[in-house]
């Protein structure tokens, strides 16, 4: 986190106030908080269970553990995750092609939470990718309002609920699956609940609440003619296209790593690359052959303004991202083949890029803008409506 977040300035402008982020992904739930919070929770994968940091408590958090005692996640062992509506009312299919759920599970509902002996690997990703991790969450943040008197102390607090549910099943199942239409569902139910209880708890004329998404998701290549492309073949193209230029390297590899549709080459080689024609052209050749790459990005060419580079640039870290960024062609994916995932994301293109923003509480009038807007304006709006200042922020305020 190299900046702040909006609730590092609520706490900071505004004494007293609390920041409360839930999420099944520590990203998430840290990225909403950023440097610090009153309870920032995430399922810890290695544990199975739910966990903070020392960053941000110096042990447990006594409220959130005793509803981890009161409402334990275990016990929805042996569950099935049914459909909750009529089978014949869903838009698409219960087994369609390139689906690939995870051990225990089949394409076809209904799908039964696995358990054993305590937490165990499968129910903890069955658990997860079901629409009772939403629902936990869900109840978790109806706890600590309730509890910490959110909204309700004469201050501003902060709440954060990142849902994971979308996100995991639709990489197994894709976006056109009956999977990802029932989670939908079941979502809106919890954050209709979580709603309800706001306008209860605090008053509806007391919050702010605005909805996103990070990210949207590729349709599985095998549903539309499209393709696959995986990084591990991406960076054994480029290493030996430079050994049959340069030859074997003395030791190690030109390739330091490829992933995230990114190369990164070995230390301080990049710069001896681009220098030399034969080796870039070398490179670029036999990429370009490379069945769905539409087209390779240099890191010293992203500031050429149009769109592909554009993307790039607002991602982009000088120390951290990689030399050479992959751009696959339209509904074609890049992943990692050992991932085995259904779907992903990671483009440009309007089906990974383009998410919904929704606003809803006080100050807002029922309405559709068709201005253009964007996640970044999420924190200015807030803020704004809040009486807090965001150093350095991207995006602009909403509300007028």
């Amino acid at each position: 986190m190299l900046v702040t977040t909006l609730a590092d300035e609520l706490r900071a402008q505004k004494p007293g106030a609390r920041v409360v982020s839930l999420s099944l992904k520590p990203r998430s739930a840290i990225g909403l908080a950023g440097h610090g919070g009153d309870a920032v929770v995430w399922f810890d994968e290695p544990s199975r269970s739910f966990v903070t940091s020392t960053a941000f408590a110096p042990a447990p958090v006594l409220d959130v553990a005793r509803f981890f005692a009161d409402d334990s996640f275990e016990a929805e062992q042996h569950r099935e995750w049914q459909l909750a509506a009529p089978a014949d009312s869903y838009q698409y299919g219960d087994a369609l092609p390139g689906e690939r759920p995870d051990r225990g599970w089949t394409t076809l509902f209904p799908h039964r939470i696995a358990g054993g002996a305590g937490v165990d690997a499968v129910f903890a990703d069955h658990w997860q990718k079901s629409p009772l991790s939403d629902a936990y969450l869900g109840r978790l943040a109806a706890r600590l309002i309730d509890q910490w008197q959110l909204g309700q102390r004469g201050t501003t607090d902060f709440l954060g609920v990142s849902f994971s549910a979308l996100d995991m099943v639709g990489h197994d199942f894709g976006p056109r699956s009956r999977e990802v239409e029932d989670i939908l569902i079941n979502l809106d139910a919890t954050i209709g609940a979580l709603i309800e209880h706001l306008d209860r708890s605090v008053g509806r004329d007391r919050y702010l609440l605005a909805l996103t998404s990070d990210h949207g998701v590729a349709v599985i290549p095998e549903q539309h003619g499209a393709g696959r492309i995986a990084n591990e073949d991406l960076g054994a193209v480029v290493e030996q296209a430079l050994v049959q230029t340069w030859g074997a390297p003395s030791q190690g590899t030109y390739v330091a790593a490829s992933l995230g549709g990114q190369i990164y080459f070995a230390e301080g080689l990049f710069d001896r690359w681009r220098m030399s024609p034969a080796a870039v052209r070398a490179v670029e050749l036999a990429l370009r052959e490379v069945p769905g790459l539409a087209r390779v990005v240099r890191r010293d060419q992203i500031d050429r303004g149009d769109a592909v580079t554009r993307a790039i640039a607002r991602g982009y870290v000088a120390d951290r991202s990689g030399d050479l960024f992959m751009v696959p062609e339209r509904g074609w994916i890049i992943e990692q083949r050992v991932d085995g995932d259904a779907t992903t994301h990671g483009t440009m293109y309007d089906y990974d890029a383009r998410v919904p923003l929704l606003l809803l509480g006080a100050g807002v009038r029922p309405g559709r803008s068709t201005e253009a807007v964007t996640p970044l304006d999420i924190a200015p709006t807030l803020a704004r409506a809040a009486g807090v200042t965001l150093s350095g922020r991207d995006g602009r305020p909403l509300l007028p």
